[in-house]
Formats: C-alpha cells, sequence, structure tokens
C-alpha cells in the first residue's frame, strides 16, 4: 500500500502527544478513514461528538449538545471575571457520572467541525474548564482533534441571533473564530491523497473551485455538461442532487409513483432510546420493484458488496424479503437488515476508561429512495453519476460540495448552469488554510510535542488531585461515624488532611513549575528536565515513605469494635498515597534508565499506559489487623520459622518495610526477640534516646535519627519500647 505521510503523521500526533490538531482534506481524501481508524487504535479515554444526530450516529458517537448540555440558543463567550458566574455555568446541571465522565475525558474528536458554530465551540470549553476545575486551560486540558473541511458547507446561523447575539462577539461563526480556537490554536493537517477521484484535470478543477481560483475557461468546462430537461435512461443509475429537502423529496416520490409495481411497506424497529430525529433512514420504509435506492452503511461481511452511498436497484421484493442488484454490474443478492446503535459514554471505575453504553438500536434495512438527495446530506458520499439541480440555492461551498461527489466528470450533468457567481468560498476560509502546515515542518513539531507530552505524562505521577478527592469524601463520611475514640480519631483525621493537602499543593506546584519550563529554552534540555524528575521523587519520597507507614500503623492499630466502615474506607485511602508513592519510585527506576532523549521518544502512548498500571499490589482489607489469621501473623510465623526477611517480601510479594511492620507486630507481642532485627548496642541506645525525647511518631524519632538508623530499624525499637511497657503494667 501506498504510504500515506499525513495520514500517518496525524496518528502520531493524535496518539502520542497532547496536542490539538485539525484534521482536514479535500473531499474524498479519507478524512472518515482516520477517524474510524482512530476510535478503534487510540488507548486514550475519547468521546466523538458531531453537530447533528445524524452525522453523530455515523460516527459512532454523541450530539455535542447532548454530551455538554448546551443549549440551542446562542451562547455568550466567557471574556472575563470568575468562570463560575458565567450564566452556562449558573445554569449548568450534570450529573455526578457526566462530571466524572468529563473529568477522565482525554482526548475528544469532533466530527463535521464546519458545520459547528464558533460559540458552540465556546461553550464545550466553558463547560469542560469548569466541570474540570481548569478555568485557565483551554477546554480544562482536554486534547481536541477537529474533523471537516471548511471549504464545505458552513455553519447555519439565523440572521436574527447573529445581529442580536452572536456577531457582537465573534468576527464570523467559523469555529476558528471562537475564543477557545484562538487561546489552542491546532496543528493544522491537511490530508492530500485523493481516493475518490483519478482524473488528474477533474481533482484540479474541483481543487480551483474550492479555493476559489478559478481559470477563465473553468465555468465554460463545467457548464459543458449543461443539459436542460434531461432525463436519466432507466438502465443507468444517475441521482439528483438538490439544495432543499423538499425538492429531493418530491423528485423521489415521483419516481416511485412512476412505477406500476405494487408498494411494500417495511416496518423498522427501535429498542430502548433511538431519537427519530437521528434515524439514518424511515422508520417506515416504503419500496417498490425496480426503486433506485442507495445504501447508507458499509457492509459488514467479507465481500462488501456495497458501502455508504452506493446506488443499486430493488430486483425483487417477496414475503417481506428484498433482493437487491448493484447497478454498476448486476450482481444480485438478498439483503438483510442492519442495526444502529444509539450510544451514551460513560467511565468504567474498574478499568478506569471511558465506555460507550449502548442507549438503543434501531434496524432497517440501509436503504433510502435515492432518484434524489440534498446536497448537505451527500457530503462524505461518493456517485458515478449524479445530476445537480440547485437553481440559485448555492450557499458558499455547495458547488464544491456537489461536484466532489462524483468520482469523474463523465458522470455530471447540470440541471442549472453554475454561474461565477455561484462559486463562493469565504475569504476567512480561504485565509485560515493557509496555516496548513507541510510535511517536515509536521515532523519537527512533532518530537517537541512528544517529548513535552510524554515528559508531562510522568510528571503526573507526582498529582494527588485523584486521592485527595476520594479523601475529602472520606473526612466528610467519618464526622458521621460513631468511633470507640471519635475525638482522638478526628484529630488524626484532620492531621492527616493537612498533609495531604500539602502533597497535593506541593505536586500540583511541580507539576506547574514543569508544564512552564518545557515553554521556554529548557524544553530543549532533556538533562534539566531528568534532573528536576529525580529529583522531585527523592524530595517527595524521603517525605512520603514516614508519612504511609505511620498511617499503615494507625490502620493495624484500630481496637476492636472499631466500624467497618471506617476501617474499610481508611485503608482505601491509604492504598491511593501508597500507590503515589511506588508510581513515584517507579519513575526513579525508569528515569534511570533514560540515558539520553531518544530512550525518551522511544516510549510511546502504550508504554505509558503499563506504567500508570504498573502491577502494585495494595492492601486488602481484611477485617481487625494483627489478629489471628491476618497478614502481619503470616509474616511473623515464616520469620520465626527461618524464613529472611527479603524471601518473605519476595514469597508474598510485599515490600520488605511492610515485612518489617508486620515484624514489629511480632516484637510488640513477645513473639520475636528486638536482637534479632537490630543489633543489641544499637537497640539499647534508641530506646534510651527515643524514651529521654518522649517520641511518639516514626517521621519525628526518623528526623532526630537522620542517617543513623533506618525507618526499619526505628520500627522494631519502638515495638520493643511497647512490649517493655506492657509487662511493665
Amino acid at each position: 500500500m501506498e504510504k500515506n505521510i499525513q495520514f500517518e503523521l496525524a496518528c502520531e500526533f493524535i496518539m502520542n502527544t497532547h496536542q490539538c490538531i485539525f484534521i482536514t482534506g479535500k473531499a474524498g481524501t479519507g478524512k472518515t478513514t482516520l477517524l474510524k481508524h482512530l476510535q478503534k487504535s487510540t488507548l486514550k479515554n475519547t468521546m466523538v461528538a458531531a453537530p447533528t444526530g445524524i452525522a453523530a450516529i455515523q460516527a459512532g458517537g454523541v450530539t455535542i449538545h447532548s454530551l455538554f448540555q448546551l443549549p440551542f440558543s446562542p451562547i455568550i463567550p466567557f471574556v472575563q471575571g470568575r468562570l463560575e458566574d458565567h450564566p452556562l455555568v449558573q445554569q449548568m446541571k450534570l450529573t455526578k457520572a457526566k462530571r466524572t465522565l468529563l473529568n477522565e475525558l482525554e482526548l475528544l474528536i469532533i466530527d463535521e467541525v464546519s458545520m459547528v458554530r464558533a460559540d458552540v465551540l465556546d461553550g464545550i470549553d466553558i463547560v469542560l474548564r469548569a466541570v474540570r476545575k481548569n478555568p485557565h486551560i483551554p477546554f480544562g486540558g482536554v486534547q481536541v482533534v477537529y474533523f471537516g473541511d471548511l471549504y464545505q458547507l458552513p455553519p447555519v446561523i439565523k440572521a436574527n441571533e447573529w445581529q442580536q447575539s452572536i456577531g457582537n462577539f465573534y468576527e464570523s461563526g467559523f469555529i476558528f473564530d471562537s475564543k477557545a480556537f484562538k487561546q489552542s490554536p491546532p496543528i493544522i493537517i491537511e490530508l492530500e491523497k485523493i481516493y475518490r477521484q483519478t482524473d488528474i484535470q477533474f481533482i484540479n478543477l474541483l481543487n480551483r473551485i474550492r479555493l476559489n481560483q478559478l481559470l477563465p475557461e473553468d465555468i465554460d468546462a463545467i457548464n459543458k455538461h449543461y443539459f436542460p430537461g434531461f432525463t436519466a435512461p432507466s438502465n443507468e443509475n444517475y441521482i439528483t442532487l438538490t439544495a432543499l429537502n423538499a425538492a429531493a423529496d418530491k423528485i423521489n416520490q415521483q419516481q416511485l409513483e412512476l412505477l406500476s409495481t405494487p408498494a411494500f411497506h417495511f416496518e423498522g424497529s427501535i429498542e430502548g432510546d433511538f431519537p427519530s430525529h437521528a434515524l439514518p433512514t424511515d422508520l417506515k420504509l416504503t419500496l417498490k420493484e425496480g426503486a433506485q435506492v442507495m445504501f447508507i452503511k458499509n457492509d459488514k461481511g467479507e465481500e462488501r458488496r456495497y458501502y455508504n452511498g452506493k446506488l443499486a436497484q430493488i430486483e425483487k421484493i417477496s414475503d417481506a424479503k428484498i433482493w437487491i442488484k448493484l447497478l454498476d454490474n448486476g450482481y444480485t443478492f438478498e439483503l438483510e437488515k442492519e442495526e444502529w446503535i444509539n450510544i451514551r459514554y460513560s467511565y468504567d471505575e474498574k478499568t478506569k476508561s471511558i465506555k460507550e453504553e449502548e442507549l438503543g438500536s434501531f434496524k432497517q434495512y440501509p436503504l433510502k429512495l435515492a432518484w434524489a438527495i440534498t446536497i448537505h446530506k451527500s457530503q462524505g458520499l461518493t456517485f458515478e453519476k449524479a445530476i445537480i439541480d440547485a437553481g440559485d440555492a448555492f450557499a458558499a461551498g455547495q458547488v464544491y460540495v456537489a461536484l466532489s461527489r462524483l468520482s469523474n466528470k463523465e458522470g455530471l450533468v447540470l440541471n442549472t448552469r453554475i454561474s461565477r457567481s455561484s462559486i463562493t468560498v469565504e475569504e476567512r476560509v480561504v485565509r485560515f488554510y493557509q496555516r496548513v502546515s507541510h510535511s517536515t515542518e509536521l515532523q519537527n513539531l512533532l518530537n517537541v510535542a512528544k517529548k513535552r507530552y510524554l515528559t508531562l505524562r510522568l510528571v503526573e505521577a507526582f498529582d494527588w488531585k485523584d486521592c485527595l478527592i476520594q479523601w475529602d469524601d472520606f473526612v466528610e463520611e467519618v464526622k458521621h461515624l460513631n468511633l470507640p475514640d471519635k475525638q482522638k480519631e478526628m484529630l488524626w483525621v484532620l492531621e492527616t488532611d493537612k498533609t495531604i493537602n500539602f502533597y497535593h499543593n506541593t505536586g500540583k506546584n511541580f507539576i506547574a513549575q514543569i508544564s512552564h519550563a518545557l515553554q521556554t529554552e529548557k524544553s530543549n534540555n532533556f538533562e534539566w528536565i531528568k534532573e528536576r524528575l529525580l529529583s522531585g521523587c527523592a524530595y517527595y519520597r524521603k517525605k512520603l515513605v514516614p508519612f504511609l507507614e505511620d498511617w499503615y500503623q494507625h490502620i493495624e492499630q484500630q481496637p476492636e469494635g472499631t466500624d467497618s466502615f471506617y476501617l474499610k474506607f481508611n485503608t482505601q485511602q491509604y492504598q491511593q498515597a501508597f500507590l503515589i508513592e511506588k508510581k513515584l519510585e517507579f519513575l526513579e527506576q525508569l528515569l534511570a534508565g533514560f540515558i539520553q532523549e531518544s530512550d525518551l521518544l522511544k516510549w510511546n502512548e502504550q508504554a505509558l499506559r503499563n506504567f500508570e498500571a504498573s502491577d502494585v499490589r495494595l492492601l486488602k482489607y481484611t477485617g481487625k489487623k494483627g489478629t489471628s489469621g491476618t497478614s502481619g501473623k503470616t509474616s511473623i510465623d515464616l520469620f520465626i520459622a527461618g524464613t529472611s526477611i527479603g524471601q518473605i517480601a519476595q514469597f508474598r510479594g510485599i515490600k520488605e518495610s511492610t515485612v518489617y511492620s508486620h515484624l514489629a507486630e511480632g516484637v510488640e507481642q513477645g513473639k520475636i526477640q528486638a536482637e534479632k532485627l537490630v543489633p543489641k548496642n544499637d537497640l539499647e541506645k534508641m530506646v534510651r534516646l527515643i524514651k529521654e525525647h518522649a517520641f511518639v511518631s516514626l517521621k519525628e524519632t526518623k528526623d532526630y535519627f537522620g542517617e543513623e538508623h533506618s525507618y526499619e530499624q526505628i520500627k522494631i525499637a519502638m515495638a520493643y519500647i511497647k512490649r517493655q511497657e506492657a509487662l511493665n503494667n
């Protein structure tokens, strides 16, 4: 297969960077193919949205207005002040599930973007900033990829809406004049290889129409295909392209009535929720033998007999069965009903991924009467022969859309002459397309964007946002629990709350620092980036390890009768924090392997996902800790039996520090002699100093001893003291 450089670069940018991208191209260059490929291939939490119900169903996504719950009235952009005071945010009523969904969103694909108004895009931006609590970051930090051709049909704006509201804020209705688009300008990648047409002269003519660069002889060349009163031979598959729905419906109905064969009615079926405005064909489909039809779906079978837009004829109808004859080769076969799915996106907590949830389905024969179709609905379709009948109703881009549906100019028939004034192109669109990046430039931009993305994804190991959200929920729950020593537990919760917020703010500032550096000359200094990340890991882990050990001990030492909910959810919060420490430990090891920048750039999205899902064994809540049959007893029994600490850790799949915590329990219970774990002289010295200074927590004890004694030795010494106190009492 011939290499498609722009296609491959687009995939690289979308999958392995965080860069916003505008995917465009002439008609027939494979934009839809690329979109489908991304849906199957990307590992990012992705959603696809489109401006209309039919476009959303065809793209396998949802409508923009339903996903972001936008009003159909004009939207005022956010210019200044507080985002939470914006009318759209004030009126926003999103469920918790929808908020979670938008918070977990990584990649938003907007299809048929030429029809998306500037204010609608700003509405998406406002919702994402508000929900994701990132008021100063475009789209709240979501990567946005646009699909469409702005030379085709423009967004529809009513005159009164433009005059009374939208026109006061925007230079035009195109998305590139939106506030969000300007704040986060995408890299424009234009797919160049044309798959629909092969006639170079026709391709060049279409391109000149698209760019409004017609030569004097071009109008004459087009109008050579003007045949007034043309009637298509019954054995040839012509379709009429019109500007208006009513005209297309009238032609189809008239042609159907001209057939003398009996009419058959085929009822489609709707299961669940499937909106009527998004039906790809009629719920009640009326057909006759001899009717010209168009497929509205690709054949899923191995034979690939038909595709969306292919014309055919009803060969036979019998006993609620339909036989189709393809007009290009005469092949006849029995047609089966197809199914369209109406989806809703949902977030799966277990897999940490966005899933497509089926709301409803529509089953019907994948056909439409096809003597005529509107130019608007013909976008994305290909025809071998077409009669273009639009009169003077051409909007900007309609001539190009209509002509470019044809695979060759020999199949073109004009029912109305095309005048020079009918071919209009918005000058703003022409200027926008002058920003298209070329292959060499794209490759250079890719290397920079990829390094920036990988670095920021790695530094996310310092992010406490998710942990903080769950911790806040836990704190609220604790206030309403009956605990053996409620005052003591609340003091511990409040102190831990301060610590977690400290780590959250420190991590947030560190991420912001690295992010800012990547926008400056330091972005090219790989050694500086590596050194900063390693320093951050060392600083964080030095503070985290004793904090986590104290937290672990707090859970293990809960008295009998402690509320099971408190134990379970406290353990879960510990696990979240423990996971961050493990990620930082893993990141340190990873960075040590990045000898040079090329090692980093070899990484890809799959490697990042593996890093984020690195195998970390977390505590499993089993009830009261420290009693018979619990995790600690197993380690104690293995040690007494002669198994080394390293072997216990390996055998049980836990850290050696955790084994020491278990063995400290054994010391406190009198099952293990402390001298077997810490040299006698060191133990006596540590015990004396801990008692003299009345140390209680592991952290303050470690701060005093510094590097002289390890956390593990301190834990054993403190357990020894507790054992002696218990014996003396």
